[in-house]
């Protein structure tokens, strides 16, 4: 028996049997293809192995910049402002720098911490200006008064800080003693200096149990001040004084804890006068 080929098959006009697969891609396609995606590879090749030796001598430059880089950003300078008791070598030891620092290395936050370990600080700013050096901005507290121990004095502000051991430089600051005294002294020493020609006779101020004060005056004359209104009690003893000359007398102590009297005790020297 013949097989017959199906009807849908017999096509003369077609040189291609209805079965035959047709090309995904192309050939125009392809040369395409390969051209956008291995020409910039081909490019990039040629174009590094021909300037391989010049890459290495860019690597060389590359590393003596960087050498001569770090050697220009060796701290070379330190610009302090606002320092006036600080001793400079406290303060030196205090930042642990030197030349060999390297600027980018410098921990700002830290150097600002172990400068406001100085007990005269208050406050600091700490800037670096590239190359080479370091901007340090102090704010110290002011010495207010010596605050006095069993064997030193310290120096401490008006907020009542204890800022460092006197040196011998602040002798002429008023001395307070006393519990609690360094917390309390900066409200007596203001009454006190509302009397200019009585305060500047003032040695030392004694804070007695953390309620009153007594005052020691340079012509060693101790004056006890009230618990209450002692700036009232001040104030009269100032006007008596420039009515009748009251602190030029043979006068030990002044008591002025009971409200309106006022209690002399004579010096020693005035009562050996008097028995002679």
């Amino acid at each position: 028996m013949r097989l017959r080929v199906p009807y849908f098959y017999n096509n003369k006009e077609k040189d291609v049997a209805f079965h035959q697969p047709k090309s995904l891609f192309t050939r125009g396609f392809i040369k395409i293809f390969l051209l956008v995606i291995l020409g910039p590879i081909l490019f990039s090749y040629i174009i590094l192995s021909s300037s391989n030796f010049l890459l290495f001598m860019d690597f060389d430059n590359f590393i003596s910049k960087n050498l001569d880089i770090k050697q220009s950003t060796k701290l070379k300078e330190i610009h302090v402002i606002g320092r006036e008791n600080i001793n400079k070598s406290v303060l030196l030891e205090a930042l642990e720098l030197n030349n060999e620092t390297s600027m980018t290395n410098i921990n700002v936050s830290l150097l600002k911490e172990k400068i406001l370990s100085i007990g005269w600080v208050k406050d600091v700013i700490v800037e670096r200006r590239m190359p080479n050096t370091l901007i340090i901005k102090i704010e110290e507290y002011k010495p207010f008064a010596l605050l006095q121990t069993k064997d030193k004095h310290i120096i401490i502000s008006s907020e009542g800080k204890k800022i460092s051991v006197n040196n011998g430089n602040f002798n002429y600051l008023p001395v307070i003693n006393g519990l609690g005294a360094e917390k309390h002294a900066a409200k007596m020493l203001n009454i006190l200096s509302s009397e200019p020609n009585l305060f500047h006779q003032v040695w030392a101020i004694s804070y007695i149990g953390k309620r009153r004060w007594d005052v020691s005056l340079r012509s060693g004359v101790e004056i006890k001040l009230p618990e209450k209104n002692p700036s009232e009690a001040w104030a009269k003893l100032s006007e008596m004084d420039r009515s009748e000359s009251l602190l030029s007398r043979e006068i030990n102590v002044i008591d002025l804890r009971k409200s309106g009297y006022l209690i002399i005790k004579p010096s020693e020297n005035y009562i050996t006068e008097r028995s002679t």
